[in-house]
């Protein structure tokens, strides 16, 4: 039901219409030209022409009616308002959308980006994978798990210690890395807010971290696809690469 204000200056506005329409119809029945008995008279063409607009006008009418029999509130207030207004929309046209450019940028000197991912499709089926690469954009290695997870989340959790765990067996000491995921920098921020059942394996890698120069960045999915393509191909190959996956020699 729409009160207030708005209904206010909607009924004032219909009654301003409304007079201007009746003044206009008066004016146009002064203006006629009147027969010696001093009655308007109607052309032939004029009644054609007014018959068609009744004919006109009962349509309209009819539509109106129809309209407002199909959108007709409990308070006779809301019977005339525009449909707009009736279904709380704005009549303004609505901002352009944003695009923005998602792209894979290689790191600085002399950091080793990851990027990693998990994915999840319920308990028996999930996987993790990650991508190394250096400033040169050169691939030093990925990796592509089979994991056990309760949640995505955990997925993630469990692609992100297998990054920590490669890199410092690979002896990389600046090592950045990319994730899809929020929470993960926010698990890095309040490490309360990890999962219980993982907690221990966080600890693990925070004191893994520590021996290490680590920043984490997030990326949209659209510019992690090798490390999506790894952890999707984990889900689905049991004994798949477990820790590092080199170059091939060719």
């Amino acid at each position: 039901m729409v009160t207030g204000e708005k209904a206010e200056e909607f009924t004032a506005w219909k009654k301003v219409e409304a007079k201007r329409e009746y003044e206009a119809k008066k004016a146009a029945e002064a203006n006629r030209p009147k027969g010696e008995n001093g009655m308007v008279e109607e052309s032939e063409e004029g009644w054609s022409s007014n018959a068609q607009q009744g004919r006109q006008g009962w349509r309209s009418s009819e539509k109106q009616e129809s309209a407002s029999l199909t959108f007709k509130q409990a308070s006779t207030s809301a019977n005339n308002l525009p449909i707009f207004m009736l279904l709380g929309l704005s009549p303004l046209r609505a901002a352009a959308p944003r695009f923005i450019r998602v792209a894979w940028q290689p790191p600085e000197p002399p950091w080793v980006k990851v990027n990693i991912d998990g994915s999840f499709r319920n308990q028996d089926q999930a996987g993790s994978g990650g991508v190394f690469r250096d400033p040169s954009t050169v691939f030093l290695g990925a990796f592509s798990n089979k994991v056990i997870a309760h949640s995505a989340i955990d997925a993630e959790i469990l692609a992100f210690l297998e990054a920590l765990k490669s890199a410092w067996t690979k002896g990389w000491n600046y090592i950045w890395l990319e994730t899809d995921s929020m929470l993960i920098g926010r698990y890095l921020s309040n490490p309360g807010l990890v999962p219980w059942r993982l907690r221990t394996l966080w600890q693990n890698g925070l004191h893994l971290a520590s021996q290490l120069n680590v920043q984490v960045s997030h990326i949209y999915r659209e510019g992690n696809a090798p490390a999506y393509a790894l952890a999707n191909y984990g889900v689905d190959h049991v004994g798949s690469f477990g820790g590092m996956w080199p170059l091939p020699s060719y």
